[in-house]
């Protein structure tokens, strides 16, 4: 309405049943016009009478009748419509009826020739209009009127097209039809340009990209008012700590065993070549503590690398690490939507750009030789080639399906070590190193790559003090699942059920059939306590998730399942 008011229209009469209420809209203030009065409310009669409403308006002096009907089908309104007209014909000279008569003018029927002799005796003549109401399997009707008293005094009348309308539903279904298949090729364009996206795409870019899509929250560090960084940074590098009598003991048990490879590892020296794979190999934009991220490297990495190689060569020749690659920033991400503790945070480490360089070099060498020699067990998925999550879950998921077809049931408990990477203890994983054939130099490499580490918390450009760690593997370096997986690698000789590892993640299980379910539970238990004995001695936090087992029952027997 708003809309037709803006096109200075004197009056707009409106049939529309979405209307909660009749509403009439009547510019009174135009020159020479103007509203008298209401001649009749506009009424609405339960038993099908017409409904109206009648204006009386005042044209530059002349009076005239305004109205605007509605009759309801397969009623015969006849009667009232007649005393409706008989009510204002004889009072004014002039009239303008219009509305929707339910009535079809086109053809000669008896409803349509009483509606003409009404018509006929209150003078009222039906202005020209083609079919105004379209029918489904039929010819169009002419339902809706246009009546005025003088004709000759019509200047111009007509309709208004409506092209969104048609006689049947042979529009409608072709509509549909072109609609369905629209949304059938946006939903394939969408799979093909997820797909292009994630094909042949590293893990971060994967994540990246879904970031981009919104499927992902991205975190951001936000600093609880009740926290300050200092605070934080103190949680982030606290250990549980072994006292001295604990760990000499667990590192004269380890140096006992027989050394496991006939030859022992040592580093070699690296040419540009392997300097440059490596270089190519590491995506990562963040800049460290030393203010030197990818994108300044790479600016003078051609000039640099000989100079880079010689201090890689140098580090690993006699075994040193720079200081000033073992400070790391902290960046601290919330891992709930209201964090006031520290133990709501989740720390990001940031290294140094260079210091990853020199890590995957010495990666690289020291996986060759665990994996040529075998020192990890065959179910650790962590980190290693060939091998994922997805790996370490259809392992289990095919035992489990294995066992059901064997009737048997599949006790299953899932264990995580608790802030596991930083728990490391540095002389336990010396120790470790030389039972499994390192060097000398080697190990002085890696005891100067762990000890002396420093971290400083950063949210935004803000910055904690520098704060010292007693324990654990760099968080976020290139080493530290390998250096964990070997640190905790002597735990699989005490388990006598089946496991499977990711990295800090051990998945125990056992199979029975029903008879022998609670011997089953006993063995589980028994590794359960060999494995709390065991990370007590090497100062490692563990906990069962969800405090019990679960109960996987075999196709041809339902059983509820027990903790």
């Amino acid at each position: 309405m708003d809309s037709l008011a803006e096109t200075h229209r004197m009056a707009v009469a409106s049939l529309s049943q979405w209307m909660a209420a009749f509403e009439a809209h009547l510019k009174v203030s135009s020159p020479g016009e103007d509203l008298s009065g209401l001649k009749r409310d506009y009424n609405t009669f339960k038993d099908g009478s017409p409904e109206s409403l009648i204006l009386e308006v005042d044209i530059r002096g002349v009076k005239a009748v305004l109205g605007v009907v509605y009759c309801p089908p397969a009623i015969n309104y006849f009667s009232q419509l007649e005393t409706l007209f008989d009510s204002f014909s004889s009072e004014y000279k002039h009239h303008i009826v219009m509305g929707d008569f339910n009535t079809d003018l086109t053809r000669s029927t008896p409803r349509s020739r009483g509606l003409r002799s009404i018509l006929e005796s209150s003078n009222l003549s039906v202005l020209p209009l083609d079919p105004t109401h379209c029918n489904v399997g039929s010819e169009d009707s002419w339902i809706d009127l246009m009546l005025v008293s003088s004709p000759e005094l019509v200047v111009n009348h007509g309709q208004v097209a409506a092209p969104g309308l048609s006689s049947g539903q042979e529009n409608w279904i072709q509509y549909k039809i072109a609609r369905n298949r629209c949304n059938q090729m946006v939903r394939a364009a969408k799979r093909r340009y997820i797909f292009d996206s994630v094909q042949n795409s590293s893990q971060a870019d994967v994540w990246k990209f879904l970031k981009t899509l919104g499927v992902c929250e991205t975190s951001t560090s936000v600093l609880s008012p009740n926290l300050s960084l200092n605070s934080l940074n103190s949680h982030f590098a606290a250990s549980t700590g072994l006292t001295d009598v604990v760990k000499h003991k667990t590192i004269s048990e380890i140096t006992s065993r027989p050394i496991l490879p006939p030859n022992t590892f040592s580093f070699s020296p690296v040419t540009d070549l392997a300097i440059q794979r490596v270089f190519a190999s590491i995506k990562s934009r963040a800049v460290g503590s030393d203010g030197m991220g990818r994108t300044m490297v790479s600016l003078i990495f051609e000039h640099f690398l000989p100079h880079f190689t010689h201090i890689i060569n140098y580090s690993i020749f006699y075994g040193v690490f720079l200081s000033s690659w073992r400070k790391a920033y902290i960046i601290p991400l919330p891992k709930t939507s209201n964090p006031c503790q520290p133990n709501h945070y989740r720390p990001i480490s940031i290294l140094p750009y260079l210091s990853k360089i020199l890590e995957a070099v010495v990666h690289k060498q020291t996986s060759s030789y665990i994996f040529k020699h075998k020192l990890l067990p065959p179910f650790q998925s962590g980190f290693r080639p060939g091998h994922s999550t997805s790996t370490a879950l259809l392992k289990v998921t095919e035992d489990v399906r294995h066992g059901m077809e064997g009737s048997r049931l599949t006790v299953l408990v899932l264990i995580d070590f608790s802030n596991a990477f930083n728990t490391v203890d540095y002389d336990i994983l010396l120790a470790v190193l030389t039972q499994i054939g390192f060097s000398a130099s080697s190990r002085d490499w890696f005891s100067t790559y762990l000890r002396g580490r420093q971290q400083a918390v950063r949210v935004g450009q803000e910055f904690s003090d520098w704060g010292g760690l007693t324990a654990g593997v760099p968080q976020g370096g290139i080493l530290s699942p390998l250096l964990f997986s070997l640190f905790i690698n002597s735990i699989t000789s005490l388990l006598k059920c089946s496991y499977h590892l990711y990295a800090d993640d051990l998945q125990l299980y056992a199979q029975a059939d029903i008879a022998n379910l609670n011997t089953c539970i006993e063995h589980l238990n028994t590794d359960l306590l060999a494995i709390r004995k065991y990370i007590w001695k090497v100062g490692v936090a563990g906990r069962e998730r969800g405090r019990g087992t679960t109960v996987h029952a075999y196709a041809e027997r339902s059983l509820d399942s027990k903790q």
